[in-house]
Formats: C-alpha cells, structure tokens, sequence
C-alpha cells in the first residue's frame, strides 16, 4: 500500500502528494466530489484547503473525510506527465 508524506491543495481542487515511493503526483478531486456526496464538503475552498496528511499516511480532512492514498496513487498523474 503506498502511503502519503505530504499533500498540498491547489486551485481547481487539485492535490499535489509525495508519495513514500518518492513519487510526486496530482491528483483532480473534482471528479469524486461529483460523483458522491460523501465528498460533498470538498466544495467549499477554504474546507478543500485544509486537507492533511495523518499519522497513516491517509489524506484526510476534518470530520473524518478521507481518501484513501493507494486509489490516488493508481488514479493521480505524475508531475510532469501530460492530461
């Protein structure tokens, strides 16, 4: 399971993530939070910026709102691949 070390939100509801490969990849969340109103809050800039990784290497936000890191890693682009 590739676990996260760092993830920074960016505009358009990307997130940037080092993984412990010491890949860094993007990942568009766009999609998901279409897709489930679990999601839902991820909406909202100021909530989607204050994403974090926690002590699993999950990326998480608060109230338990998380991704799980080894679907973003096999859905995310390497930084420097094209779209």
């Amino acid at each position: 399971m590739h676990r996260a070390l760092t993830v920074t939100a960016m505009a358009n509801k990307v997130l940037l993530i080092e993984f412990d490969t010491g890949e860094k990849k993007r990942f568009d969340c766009s999609k998901l939070i279409e897709k489930s109103t679990l999601y839902k809050d991820l909406s909202d800039e100021t909530y989607f910026q204050r994403v974090y990784v926690d002590e699993m290497g999950i990326i998480s936000w608060e109230d338990a709102v998380s991704i799980d890191p080894y679907s973003v890693y096999e859905e995310s682009m390497q930084i420097g691949e094209r779209d």
